[in-house]
């Protein structure tokens, strides 16, 4: 096949422990028609997820061991189509000035989205196979060998270190000046605020309130939830790590309701305000001390 002298180019994720045969026949399609041949990878704004799991530079090695003579460059994803298809463009031309470019891609491609200036050419389907699904079948089979290993250790120390969102509530009966605390089966004879991580599907910081409240204490009604503040807890499951969390936490008003612990909550007890201090686990301490200001500040409002 007589080549032309312009450039070749695809855009994708690539997104597989390996380039499986639809990488492989969307890549030669093109390569094969163009004496130049440019892969553009695209480059999630967000960190390492199950559907992005690779970084660039991993993607890189494996499209350059497949194809060495392949121009490789990232793109950076970008909410507007026309933005990116301009990024998209400067890219071609920085890698091979005045030449013309073709793009290549299959069905449910990138071309769909591209506005810019080069000519697009859809290929047509090999099989099906789907990235997804290979990363699926990757990720359900554990393998022994130290390989496996090795990447699992190299993903873990390459990942930027994680503050996870969690929020706590301090369930307040105005009538016996009381406060509900909840204890763990780790906490010994210590108690903590009820509270729990933030889910991604939670629709803001109070929404997750209300839903952790009916998780772990079932049976109650509270109202007047209200935003304290927020802060570092010293964990002790993340002191030997990176890691860390970040609470947000709130004040709620009882009620009525017969309260009940559930989810992993073990034992509840209503502790008067004056001696939640003396029984608040070390990491809650903190929490404690703001709850106290909280209520002296608003004590002295007129």
């Amino acid at each position: 096949m007589k080549k032309n002298t312009d450039v070749g180019v695809v855009v994708g994720r690539f997104q597989t422990d390996n380039l499986h045969e639809g990488h492989l026949h969307l890549l030669e399609f093109a390569r094969a028609r163009h004496k130049n041949f440019l892969v553009v990878l695209g480059v999630p704004r967000s960190f390492s997820t199950p559907r992005n799991p690779l970084s660039y530079e991993i993607r890189e090695v494996m499209l350059k061991k497949a194809f060495p003579q392949a121009v490789i460059r990232p793109l950076i994803n970008h909410p507007s189509d026309a933005a990116w298809s301009a990024m998209l463009d400067s890219i071609i031309e920085k890698a091979f000035p005045g030449l013309e470019a073709t793009l290549y891609g299959s069905r449910d491609s990138f071309l769909r989205s591209y506005t810019g200036n080069h000519p697009k050419f859809k290929i047509p389907p090999f099989e099906k196979f789907n990235g997804a699904e290979r990363r699926r079948l990757v990720s359900g089979k554990i393998s022994s060998s130290g390989v496996f290993r090795r990447g699992i250790i190299y993903a873990q120390t390459k990942r930027n270190p994680i503050a996870y969102p969690t929020i706590d509530v301090a369930v307040i009966n105005g009538e016996t000046g009381k406060v509900l605390l909840a204890g763990k089966e780790t906490d010994g004879k210590k108690f903590r605020f009820i509270g729990g991580f933030v889910d991604a599907k939670d629709e803001s910081m109070e929404f997750a309130a209300r839903r952790e409240l009916s998780e772990e204490v079932p049976g109650i009604e509270v109202e007047k939830l209200d935003y304290i503040g927020s802060s570092v807890i010293d964990d002790w499951r993340y002191r030997d790590s990176d890691d860390g969390i970040i609470t947000s936490f709130f004040s709620a008003v009882f009620v009525f309701g017969n309260p009940k612990a559930a989810d992993d909550i073990v034992r509840l007890r209503w502790v008067r305000i004056d001696r939640i201090m003396k029984i608040l686990v070390d990491e809650h301490l903190v929490l404690g001390e703001m709850l106290l200001k909280h209520l002296q500040t608003k004590r002295r409002k007129p």
